[in-house]
């Protein structure tokens, strides 16, 4: 029976990936978000806090809106042409080499629509997952006192100081992390921005963008978001992607040896080897949305696994019979 409750489980969470990632996800937002809540409510009422933080929170969205959108829209409207030269190099390029490469085949309407379809459905559930994140993180950072007590009178008597334990320790955690993860972004964001802008890269400031999303995803949402710079870079000159490179090289290395040591592991400790397997196993069971939320997950397994299974000895070694 526990073997097959066990496997029900399994299978629920796999069925039910996406909602319980989004979900997640949520909980990682309102840990960043109960920063300002809580400063607000030791002065005034939570629910004045809360509107504030809306307030607050709309009003930057709004104002970065109005002024990133025209750059990132001149920027974007770029980048098909930018891509296509960066194709044709690569092509050109490969043909010197030897190595053959078919015709490109002609595309009718259908086969557009086709293409079409998916990736705007595609981007309106995107839309949708973003407004269910970002309302349900501002529910659970307003109620967290609430949701704290009504799980308390669901737990027998004995367990309940064990679990006021763990719940302050992943709150802790999880709001130290959200603010490392947040300066890390920034500060990724900035020179890469910076760094690519000097070299005369084209649309430096989306690619900025682009890393300040990517770095939410260690090391792989490095390299993933190197790509697109490198082949807008390759689309100028072969010059270009000599310094597009020598950029990236020298975020990597703002990464490894500040970043990571003077912001990330203060917030929390996690092996670097087992933060790739995490990604590798998330990404394998719960597609692009696993490895998202792979490092706050992995941290939220660390601190349960460190107070219930590592700590418990210890303090069973000091009690005294």
């Amino acid at each position: 029976m526990i073997v097959l409750a066990l496997y029900g489980i399994a299978r629920a969470v796999v069925v039910a990936r996406l909602p319980l990632l989004l979900t997640f996800l949520a909980i990682v937002l309102s840990a960043l978000l109960c920063y300002p809540i809580d400063w607000i409510s030791r002065r005034l009422p939570r629910v004045v806090g809360v509107l504030a933080t809306v307030v607050l929170f709309a009003g930057i969205l709004v104002g970065l809106g109005f002024w990133l959108t025209p750059v990132i829209r001149g920027q974007v409207e770029q980048l098909p042409e930018e891509i296509a030269a960066a194709r044709a190099r690569l092509e050109d390029l490969s043909t010197s080499l030897g190595f053959a490469h078919g015709k490109p085949q002609p595309h009718d309407v259908s086969t557009t629509v086709a293409h079409t379809l998916p990736i705007a459905f595609g981007t309106i559930e995107a839309l949708t997952g973003i407004l269910y994140v970002v309302i349900l993180a501002f529910f659970l950072a307003a109620t967290r006192a609430q949701l704290h007590r009504g799980i308390r009178r669901l737990l027998p008597p004995a367990r309940v100081p064990a679990f006021d334990t763990w719940w302050s320790r992943i709150g802790a955690m999880l709001r130290r992390w959200t603010g490392g993860i947040v300066v890390a972004m920034a500060i990724m964001g900035l020179v890469t921005g910076l760094g690519l802008w000097i070299a005369g890269i084209s649309s430096p400031l989306l690619l900025g963008i682009l890393t300040f999303f990517g770095t939410f995803v260690p090391y792989v949402g490095a390299i993933a978001s190197a790509i697109p710079g490198l082949a807008i870079a390759l689309a100028q000159s072969p010059r270009h992607f000599f310094f597009a490179g020598v950029v990236y090289v020298v975020v990597h290395h703002v990464e490894g040896y500040l970043v990571q040591p003077l912001v990330m592991r203060r917030a929390v400790a996690l092996s670097p080897a087992l933060l790739l397997f995490s990604e590798a196993v998330a990404a394998a069971l719960f597609g692009i949305p696993g490895v998202i939320v792979a490092t706050p997950l992995l941290a939220c397994i660390q601190a349960t696994v460190e107070l219930f299974w590592l700590e418990r000895p210890e303090a069973r070694v000091h009690e005294t019979p």
